[in-house]
């Protein structure tokens, strides 16, 4: 009987976890431009292009050839993003791992529900069931760490509404840089 109601009581904790509520008023449209370089599977890459997103799970991103001219659009849609050339063939799909990451680049959070959280100096650190994320006092994301067989680590670093996201995925390592043209959370940084 008392394993029955210590089964009972953490069921009810682990069903009724709440998520980290931001205010999502004039996030979403979402449009940025942007400059990555890094290195990936070993060889170096340094691209431009522009991002739209219509709320944290939906948008799209494109990027440019010198002069400006589209090379590559990546559709994502509720945790998958589906890789197109320059004529909208597809490519590739990739699946991110959980929905709802992308809002992530806009500084709003994901909406499943937490495990737990914990004060740490400057925030806080939420831990759910697929990594943890790092939030500001302004809720905003700082770190996010997925473990896995290939971890990925993700580190935002807001200058105004500006921000730069490092990305560690394995071995490979690429940094972006956003500059915010509507909407998002950083602001508030």
């Amino acid at each position: 009987m008392r394993y029955a109601v210590h089964l009972l009581a953490c069921i009810m904790l682990l069903a009724g976890c709440a998520h980290l509520e931001v205010p999502t008023r004039n996030v979403y449209p979402f449009r940025a431009e942007f400059v990555a370089q890094g290195s990936i599977q070993g060889r170096s890459m340094n691209t431009s292009g522009a991002l739209y997103l219509t709320s944290r799970d939906t948008g799209i991103i494109q990027t440019y050839l010198n002069g400006g001219l589209p090379s590559h659009t990546i559709d994502i849609q509720a945790g998958k993003l589906v890789i197109k050339d320059l004529w909208g063939k597809e490519m590739d799909n990739l699946q991110l791992p959980v929905t709802g990451v992308a809002g992530l680049v806009a500084g709003d959070m994901p909406v499943q529900r937490y495990l737990y959280k914990q004060c740490v100096p400057g925030g806080m650190k939420v831990v759910y069931s697929w990594g943890a994320l790092h939030v500001d006092s302004a809720t905003l994301p700082r770190e996010v760490h997925v473990s896995g067989s290939m971890p990925l680590d993700l580190f935002f670093k807001p200058a105004g509404k500006n921000v730069t996201m490092e990305v560690n995925y394995g071995t490979d390592a690429i940094t972006i840089r956003f500059e915010v043209m509507q909407g998002g959370r950083w602001t508030s940084s």
